[in-house]
């Protein structure tokens, strides 16, 4: 079996049925957080993030260094659970696990916004490898859903709620000042009152499939 069949086993194929069923999923998932969330609960949730982070990280940089290096791409070895493995993905694989945790132990410091985007953008590339729509009628479902689904949780969920869900939700206001880490971070430089600027990854997850799409057209 070649490398290609392996990756195309890997591939998860969106159908219209699938692409709504996630966006009523999200938006149970949202509102649960925000009427339950709490720090141990978001505490879960920057485990998985750092286990999704470290997964992306090790799939980019084996790319890349396959890329750049032919030779390191070839030599494997034999682990007793694993089986054949490259040699660099063994290498890099703790070093990518030992940047996510000390994002994790470091969170609240100035520079940790670098150590969360770097691991969310390796996170949505590794999802964007395996995720795939197969027609544009499926995207459209997708996209329209998402559309509403955004539309309704920050401009809409104010009226219903008292506040808008999804930003509460973002900023933690219920998680006993820890914030969700599924989203890309970048400091307000030139604003007097600091603060981020934040955007949730299905905000470039789902234009990312589209662009996806029309790329392998």
């Amino acid at each position: 079996m070649n490398d290609t069949e392996d990756s195309e086993k890997e591939v998860l194929e969106i159908n219209a049925k699938g692409a709504i069923i996630f966006v009523v999923a999200a938006s149970a998932f949202l509102l649960l957080l925000f009427y339950f969330m709490s720090s141990w609960f978001v505490w879960l949730l920057i485990v998985l993030f750092c286990i999704g982070g470290t997964e992306g990280m090790h799939v980019c940089l084996v790319a890349l260094i396959s890329r750049l290096s032919k030779d390191c791409g070839q030599k494997t070895l034999y682990l007793p659970i694993f089986g054949e493995v490259l040699v660099i993905s063994v290498v890099v694989l703790p070093l990518c696990a030992a940047f996510a945790i000390l994002w994790a132990a470091n969170q609240h410091a100035s520079y940790a916004w670098i150590c969360q985007d770097i691991l969310g953008i390796c996170l949505m590339i590794a999802v964007l490898q395996m995720a795939r729509l197969p027609n544009i009628k499926v995207a459209s479902a997708l996209l329209s859903c998402a559309f509403v689904y955004d539309i309704f949780w920050v401009f809409i969920s104010p009226l219903i709620f008292h506040e808008s869900v999804m930003i509460a939700v973002a900023r933690g206001d219920n998680g006993g000042g820890e914030s969700i880490p599924m989203l890309l971070r970048m400091p307000r430089f030139f604003d007097p009152w600091g603060g981020y600027d934040m955007i949730g990854f299905g905000d470039i997850l789902f234009p990312g499939l589209l662009v996806a799409f029309s790329y392998s057209l």
